[in-house]
């Protein structure tokens, strides 16, 4: 009966590693996607439609820091058979998940150094870590609030 249920826990966990990259995969090719197009480069907007366009790499790279969080912590769940992660895991979750949104914010702006009518803007990159680091950061105060009690993993 016990091997059953690891058995099953054990594929569930899988299951929710693999949905959970997945995620992550296919909105990294959706921001690769809009990258690529050179439309979005190269003109003259109206300050109100050039501020509304540079949201979208605040919300893009927010997402993106969720969903890196989300893999990773389900990742190492599902490894250390553990439903409530310590706070030392969700700090763990939180720096390799800005780490990764910034490299991934990096190699971004060189990809649209290639693209006609687009830049390479360090500017970019910081504004797409910032908003990767404050959505996990806001993430972590949410995932430790909600427990309550929660092991210090000291």
């Amino acid at each position: 009966m016990n091997a059953d249920k690891t058995l099953q826990s054990g594929t569930l966990g899988a299951r929710n590693i693999v949905i959970s990259w997945c995620l992550v995969l296919l909105w990294m090719l959706l921001i690769f996607f809009l990258s690529a197009q050179s439309a979005l480069g190269g003109m003259e907007w109206p300050p109100i439609l050039m501020a509304f366009r540079k949201s979208g790499h605040i919300v893009e790279y927010s997402v993106l820091g969720l969903l890196l969080g989300r893999a990773l912590l389900t990742t190492w769940r599902a490894r250390n058979g553990s439903e409530t992660p310590p706070r030392t895991l969700l700090v763990r979750a939180w720096w390799l998940g800005v780490a990764l949104a910034t490299l991934y914010a990096s190699t971004d702006e060189f990809h649209q150094s290639f693209v006609p009518q687009r830049g390479a803007h360090i500017a970019d990159v910081l504004v797409d870590v910032l908003s990767a680091t404050a959505a996990l950061g806001v993430w972590y105060i949410m995932q430790t609030g909600r427990r309550g009690t929660m092991d210090d993993g000291r």
